[in-house]
């Protein structure tokens, strides 16, 4: 101040001193004036003589001048005129050839590629010489202004300089209007040219137009005639046809056979000349279409070729007119031609009628003499077997007892009898066809005498008619009575074969019977003599030196064996003679040989029966004694053996003892090792992939083990039973030694399995060990744990991987607000903070385990929580995890959601309702909702136009809450029942072609009011306390009285829906509804991907879209209270917490535990959704203090799961204010509002743009003592001995420079905060940074290492040198 005072001094010194110069400097100038005024007088007069005279001079020379400028102005006039009217009418000239060319154009056929451009030329030409012709007239105009001003000039007596320069303007503008006119001119010019060009095509487009049509209508009259030709033809071929089908057997036929040949001659003669006119008509046309396409032709060879093409058109009309005349003529006489081939095919179809009849007749008297001979035979046989029986009753079956024998057991006497009969029906059927071919063969003969006669077609015809009915009753006479004698022949043969058949059956199957019977008593007695001999080896194998006698019983034994061997080969030779005649007798008779040859084998075979009788007692008696001798001999082996094999036994039995009672013991040792093993496996992590394998290879190595114990169990049982069996068979008397040794064989192969079950079990074991030390190297409880926290000290993470995963790598882990708003997607909340870890282009060697902390919410059932990463692309997507309930020892009371990584990202943990996937094809289908399966949507066939993954998502409808908001929102006034809300959707965009069929329950709500007081919930403050969103939309609270109790569904169930931008709308009634399961359906259009059902009374006055928007926005309003508590140590320091009713009292006492408590107490419940943005502001006598005005961010992004907190400081607006009073009173206004987010999940009508107000909580400050002194910001209120001070954090912002950007963000700063301190002091960078670190310790909590904090964001900035700094600074 001092040095200003001293500066002012100097100032006003040297203006005094300027000012005294100023003064004598004007006191010199008036001395010289005086002399320069009398000098300047004269000077004057002077110069105005010499100007009079110039002047009078300048004059008379201007006034000539000017007379000869106005002369030539006017010869300018003139000429511009002319020179317009010149331009003007080549113009007019122009247009009209233009216009001609136009409409010329409009007729063309536009083939011609060069008449378009030229016209567009022409046009474009004379728009030019138009606007050309403008700038000539407007040129013109205004050189005949400038002659009128110029004339003017020199009437008024203006200056030559000023005649002379309106005259360049004539000159210049009569120059422009002469290049406009050479440039008008030059563009009519041209526009004339083409003009003509396109004339000229036209013109020539009209000559070969007129030449193309010619050629068009010689082509059509080609076609025309060669049609006229072709029938001309087919007549002829047609007319010789005929002529070809008549026979010569008259002359009539004879005569009309050459006319219609000459006639057709002459017309295919015909038919050739019309084709050869109609060639020459082609020919010139193609001659016209060539001149065509060459083009250049000139007018006479075109007018030629055009007569030339008349000529031939007229001349093949001619042939075509006498081709039709001929064509007429030939189908008339083809008609009488055809008249007589009619006759002639009657006469010999009725020839052939006559030929038929007598060859019928013929063959019914052939049938009926064979059938006469086969009936007597018949009778001759039939006699005989009746004699044969001896007088046995006609029509006897045979008897009981008898073999099968094949074919039909008939009545003979019957059966002759019924053929007698119909032998006389044949016999009179066949006098009938010999009297109706008699009558056809009379028809044949009078027809022919006729048509001899030349009678007419129709007299021909009605006899012809006659032969044919004539011959069919021929035809079905002779097929009856054909039919009925092949039946009485058929009945004769049957009788004939049915008597021989039967003689010769009856003694075939006795004689087979009989030797069947003997061949298997034949077979017994071989099958007995086999097994004696064999026995007999046997017992001479088994025979041993040291038994008494044994050489003789060797070959006492030895003689039977041989005895009976001889007697099997007796046997057997007689056998196989009787089995081979048997053979050959069944071959016989399966082939139906003749009886002779049937009887000869019979004898053969009566004959070797008796032979085989006498062998086979023979072969008995021996057999007999050989099998005594051997049963003796037999038992006397037995019993030796079986005493030589017990000898050996007693060492079996008790070595099998040891290994039963070894398998036992061993079977407790497996028993125990599974036993820790599974101990082991239970203690270890489940936490991945790895783990789980290498648990499950325990557990399997546990259960083989487990198996393999209770095998050996079995197989130890399996020994005890062996050894009491073989006990049992050596105690009894009639045991033989096989049976001993094959109960010990039985023992051996217990033992051998029981020794392999005890190897398995081994296997086993060692197995299991194996794998639970490969278990334990992969347990993730043995794994190292790192845990990564906020600023404020909250986890934030914790990091589990084996000991060399991570090896070299540097992890830092951080909150990373900025992504939030990407995150959340429609029916989604946050759980967590967005983490983000680094470094994330790094590989693991190994899979990490990474745990995010989330704050779980209440459960509700048909929502799901999940783990969302963030991918290279920036693109969120959900990742699998370990588990959602993760809990680590080290962090009691905290939840994680685990997922496995190889390489880091950034995490969050949401919650959202549950997606079902689907695959939909063309064929249609139904797909249901996993949380309800009475939720369903239906495809019809075709409806998607192709296959798709349809996802659904079930928005539970939470029936107390809307019972409970009953009397709050008018909406819910007048509803009676409603549905969970169904989202679906398509991938890929597809849409649906046909409507689809939606399935949903239908939920009854509690319709008294008295049933509302009885909700387990509390009673809750008015709905103006609540303040209920969107109250201009639901009504608010109602104050009707009490109404009876109403009668419940009896109003109309609608479907509601709507798409994601679209409003709630009526989609359809209800279809049906089914009553037992509660459930509606109907039918869903293109246009909607979200469906609810809703009833309401009859009579509502809520529209049935609100009430479908209030049951969506009861799923997303969460009730909740606003907490704003002091801190007790310093009470300008508040923090605003919002927070749900169900946490309240817990967040109350946690604010208690840091400092902070009221009044004010908890406000009233309000309602807010998720995403929604709260604020608050201060009125009355309560302010934020300065730099939380300039800094601070007051606004809260409600999350359920979040703190959703906010710490200010407070000041008094006016400190002076209320003296009396010990506080400064004021309030704090909240307020919410959507954000981007919050407004996705509701009904656009619903969206609260603006603040909306919530509720209100009284604020009140202790007064301070204040000093009248000078006034101190925040920033400067620090003392400079601190180690923190303002002086020191100066010194911290000079050292900095553009890495501050990084130390704001890791201390706390957001990028919108720090935009706005550059906004502030955009000319210093350290400025900016003393802002910062100033904002950042006057807002840090004093119970927070503030030092710390700010070296460790140094560090991490890539300050280290002054984050050691800082500390250095402070212990000092």
């Amino acid at each position: 101040m001092d040095d200003l005072l001293a500066y002012a001094d100097e100032i006003q010194k040297l203006a005094k001193k300027t000012a005294d110069m100023a003064k004598e400097a004007s006191l010199k100038t008036d001395s010289t004036g005086a002399y320069f005024k009398e000098a300047m007088k004269e000077l004057q007069k002077t110069q105005t003589e010499i100007i009079n005279k110039e002047k009078k001079e300048k004059e008379e020379t201007e006034a000539a001048e000017k007379e000869t400028l106005s002369e030539q102005a006017k010869r300018d006039t003139k000429a511009v005129k002319k020179l317009m009217d010149e331009t003007n009418s080549v113009v007019n000239k122009v247009k009209d050839l233009v216009k001609k060319a136009e409409n010329l154009a409009k007729q063309s056929s536009g083939q011609n590629e060069d008449m378009e451009p030229s016209l567009k030329e022409a046009q474009d030409a004379l728009e030019k010489a138009s606007a050309s012709l403008g700038d000539t007239k407007k040129a013109a105009d205004e050189t005949e202004k400038s002659n009128e001003k110029l004339v003017q000039l020199v009437k008024s007596k203006a200056t030559v300089d000023a005649v002379e320069k309106v005259q360049e303007e004539v000159r210049s503008n009569m120059e422009q209007a002469e290049k406009h006119s050479e440039e008008t001119k030059s563009h009519a010019k041209i526009s004339e040219k083409s003009s003509k060009k396109v004339i000229d095509i036209v013109e020539d487009e009209k000559n070969r137009d007129k030449a193309w049509k010619m050629a068009k209508e010689a082509k059509k009259v080609a076609e025309h005639i060669r049609k006229d030709a072709e029938t001309a033809s087919t007549a002829a071929s047609e007319a010789k046809s005929l002529a070809d089908q008549i026979t010569t057997d008259t002359q009539e036929a004879t005569t009309t056979e050459k006319e219609i040949r000459t006639l057709s001659e002459d017309t295919q003669k015909t038919s050739e000349e019309v084709i050869a006119a109609a060639d020459k008509a082609e020919a010139q046309s193609e001659e016209i279409e060539r001149l065509k396409t060459e083009g250049g032709a000139p007018p006479e060879e075109i007018a030629k070729v055009l007569t030339e093409t008349k000529d031939v058109i007229k001349e093949g009309k001619d042939a075509a007119e006498r081709a039709r005349t001929l064509s007429a003529k030939c189908k008339e006489t083809g008609a009488q031609v055809k008249v007589l081939i009619d006759k002639q095919k009657a006469v010999k179809t009725s020839k052939e009628y006559g030929e038929e009849a007598k060859t019928i007749a013929s063959e019914v008297r052939k049938l009926a003499v064979e059938t006469s001979d086969t009936l007597a035979k018949a009778h001759q046989i039939a006699k005989e077997e009746r004699q044969t029986k001896g007088g046995s009753q006609p029509g006897s079956k045979a008897p009981e007892g008898a073999v099968d024998e094949p074919g039909e057991v008939i009545d003979i006497d019957a059966t002759l009898k019924e053929a007698e009969k119909k032998n006389k029906d044949a016999q009179s059927l066949q006098e009938q066809t010999e009297k109706s071919a008699e009558k056809t063969q009379d028809v044949v003969i009078e027809i022919e005498d006729r048509y001899q006669s030349s009678h007419g077609l129709e007299d021909l015809l009605k006899i012809a008619e006659k032969a044919s009915k004539s011959i069919e009753q021929t035809r079905v006479v002779s097929a009856k009575a054909i039919s009925t004698t092949n039946q009485v022949k058929s009945e004769g043969a049957k009788v004939i074969n049915f008597v021989d058949d039967k003689k010769t059956k009856q003694r075939s199957n006795t004689t087979l019977l009989k030797v069947r019977e003997l061949t298997q008593e034949l077979h017994k007695e071989i099958e007995n003599a086999n097994s004696i001999s064999t026995e007999a080896d046997s017992i001479v194998a088994r025979v041993k030196s040291d038994m008494e006698e044994s050489d003789a019983m060797t070959q006492e034994v030895k003689d039977a064996g041989e005895k009976a061997k001889s007697a099997e080969e007796e046997l057997q030779k007689i056998t196989s003679n009787l089995e081979e005649k048997t053979s050959t007798f069944e071959t016989q008779i399966a082939e139906k040989s003749p009886n002779e040859a049937l009887k000869e084998t019979m004898k053969e075979l009566d004959e070797g029966m008796v032979e085989g009788q006498k062998v086979m007692e023979k072969a008995r008696s021996t057999l007999k004694s050989c099998q005594t001798v051997t049963k003796e001999k037999g038992d006397r082996v037995n019993l030796h053996e079986k005493h030589d094999v017990v000898k050996t036994i007693n060492p079996v039995i008790d070595d099998a003892k040891r290994v039963a009672r070894e398998s036992r013991d061993f079977v407790k040792e497996v028993k125990q090792s599974a036993k820790d093993a599974q101990h082991v496996a239970d203690d270890c992590g489940r936490d991945t992939d790895e783990a789980r394998r290498a648990i499950q290879a325990v557990e399997e190595a546990i259960h083989d083990t487990k198996k393999t114990a209770s095998e050996m169990t079995r197989c130890a049982e399996s020994i005890d039973r062996a050894i009491d069996d073989l006990t049992t068979i050596i105690k009894q008397e009639r045991s033989t030694a096989d049976e001993v040794t094959k109960s010990e064989g039985k023992l051996g192969k217990c033992v051998q399995n029981a020794n392999k079950a005890t190897d398995k079990a081994k296997s086993c074991m060692d197995r299991s060990s194996k794998a639970i030390e490969e278990m334990t190297l992969k347990n993730p409880k043995t794994w190292k744990s790192t845990k990564h926290v906020s600023q404020d000290g909250e986890v934030l993470s914790v990091i589990r991987a084996p000991d060399d995963a991570l090896e070299g790598i540097t992890i830092t882990c951080k909150e990373n607000e900025s992504l939030a708003k990407s995150v959340v997607g429609e029916h989604e909340e946050l759980l967590s903070n967005v983490v983000s870890m680094e470094p994330q282009d790094v590989k693991l060697k190994k899979p990490a385990l990474v745990g995010i902390r989330y704050t779980p919410t209440i459960r509700i059932s048909g929502y799901e929580v999940v783990v969302k990463s963030r991918d290279q692309s920036g693109d969120w997507k959900v990742i699998p995890t370990n588990s959602t309930d993760r809990a680590y020892d080290d962090f009691r009371g905290l939840n994680f959601a685990e997922v496995k990584v190889d390489q880091f990202s950034t995490y969050v943990v949401v919650r959202r309702v549950i997606r079902d996937r689907h695959s939909m094809g063309k064929r249609g289908g139904m797909v249901t909702a996993s949380v309800d399966p009475r939720i369903s949507l239906s495809y019809p066939k075709d409806a998607l136009p192709m296959s798709t993954d349809v996802t659904l998502q079930v928005i539970p409808s939470d029936v107390n809450h809307i019972n409970y908001r009953r009397n709050k929102w008018k909406s819910f006034k007048y509803l009676i029942s409603t549905s969970p809300m169904l989202h679906f959707s398509h991938a890929r965009n597809v849409k649906p072609k046909k409507p689809l069929t939606v399935t949903l329950p239908l939920i009854t709500l509690i319709q008294e009011e008295e049933d509302t007081k009885k909700d387990h919930k509390p009673s809750s403050p008015s709905t103006d306390a609540l303040n209920i969103p969107g109250a201009g939309r639901y009504g608010g609270k109602t104050q009707e009285p009490k109404k009876k109790k109403e009668i419940m569904n009896t109003g109309e169930v609608l479907l509601m829906g709507r798409d994601q931008k679209g409003s709630w709308r009526k989609v359809a009634s209800v279809v049906d509804q089914q009553k037992k399961s509660g459930a509606i359906e109907a039918k869903v259009p293109d246009g909607f991907d979200r469906v609810l059902a809703v009833q309401m009374k009859e009579g509502s006055t809520v529209p049935p879209s609100t009430a479908a928007a209030a049951v969506e926005m009861n799923g997303l309003v969460k009730v909740a209270n606003v907490i704003l508590h002091h801190y007790i140590d310093d009470r300008a320091r508040v923090i605003v917490q919002v927070v749900p009713s169900h946490r309240c009292e817990e967040a109350v006492r946690e604010l208690a535990k840091k400092g902070y408590e009221g009044p004010p107490s908890p406000s009233n419940e309000i309602e807010i959704r998720e995403e929604q943005e709260f604020t608050v502001e201060f009125k009355q006598n309560i302010k934020l203090m300065e730099q939380e005005e300039m800094y601070g961010d007051h606004k809260i992004i409600f999350r359920e799961a979040f703190s959703n907190r906010m710490e200010l400081f407070l000041e008094a607006a006016d400190p002076y204010r209320n003296h009396s009073s010990e506080f400064d009173r004021g309030s704090a206004h909240f307020s919410k509002k959507d954000s981007e987010i919050s407004r996705v999940n509701i009904d656009p009508g619903l969206v609260e743009n603006d603040w909306y107000h919530l509720t209100d909580l009284p604020v009140a400050l202790p007064k301070v003592e204040r000093e009248f002194k000078q006034k101190h910001t925040l920033k400067e209120a620090v003392d400079s001995n601190a180690p923190l001070s303002n002086t020191y954090l100066r010194d911290i912002a000079k050292d900095l420079g553009d890495e501050f950007e990084k130390l704001a963000s890791y201390l706390g700063f957001k990028q919108s905060q720090v935009q706005r301190v550059k906004c502030d002091h955009p000319f210093s960078t350290e400025e900016q940074i003393y802002d910062v670190l100033i904002s950042w310790r006057n807002k840090t909590k004093r119970s927070l290492n503030k030092v710390e904090i700010l070296a460790h964001a140094l560090e991490r900035s890539g300050r280290t040198d002054l984050g050691e700094k800082v500390r250095d600074n402070a212990k000092k």
